[in-house]
């Protein structure tokens, strides 16, 4: 059994011998939320969409049927990840890249129609200037959605006390508009989990809509 602080580092970035554990648990926890967040998006034929933390990938297919000639491109910090959901993908119209995590996002200015992401918000070293790099890749009228647990609860979670910032949903909206970002909406969500301690919860979380 992994020490709280060994579970944080793991789901900030799986690695090693545990990773597609700790993938497939975190796709099996997420996975509403990651559904609702995609249902977010609005998505239309041929949109460019990219995903900021994959995970392992299992909810692309959910992404794909959306609608016609999706491109999708996802980055994420942790190698085990890239090859985990490059092998569930084997046959989707997905592409996957490693990056290093600073916020820098490797796509030319205007490239993508929706960008989204799910507890990924809380691992940004620079949380303002990891979205000016989303609105940069974001095309005039591109959509974002953001995922994230409620702070107070997340704060009280005994995983979460080291390498986790969370994020009042206020804050958030103030650094989108600071951005540039327009037509910001947050909706709360809740859903019934088994927690990465073994522990049923209803787990409160936030999603941030906004255009460009």
């Amino acid at each position: 059994m992994p020490s709280m602080n060994e579970l944080a580092a793991q789901l900030r970035c799986p690695s090693g011998e545990r990773a597609i554990e700790i993938g497939e648990n975190m796709f099996e926890s997420n996975r509403r939320m990651i559904f609702k967040t995609i249902d977010t998006l609005f998505l239309e034929t041929r949109n460019r969409v990219l995903e900021i933390g994959f995970g392992n990938g299992k909810h692309l297919s959910y992404l794909l049927q959306k609608t016609l000639d999706l491109v999708y491109q996802g980055v994420e910090t942790s190698t085990e990840m890239v090859a985990a959901a490059q092998t569930n993908n084997s046959k989707n119209r997905a592409t996957f890249e490693w990056i290093d995590g600073g916020g820098k996002l490797p796509f030319p200015r205007g490239w993508f129609d929706r960008v989204f992401t799910v507890n990924t918000i809380y691992f940004w070293k620079d949380v303002p200037f990891q979205l000016e790099e989303i609105y940069r890749v974001l095309k005039i009228g591109g959509r974002i959605a953001i995922a994230y647990i409620d702070k107070n609860f997340g704060e009280k979670l005994p995983f979460t006390q080291s390498g986790f910032s969370f994020i009042e949903t206020v804050d958030l909206e103030h650094l989108l508009e600071s951005t540039g970002f327009r037509q910001i909406a947050t909706e709360l969500h809740t859903d019934n989990i088994i927690s990465k301690d073994g522990q049923p919860v209803l787990r409160p979380y936030y999603i941030t809509v906004a255009e460009k």
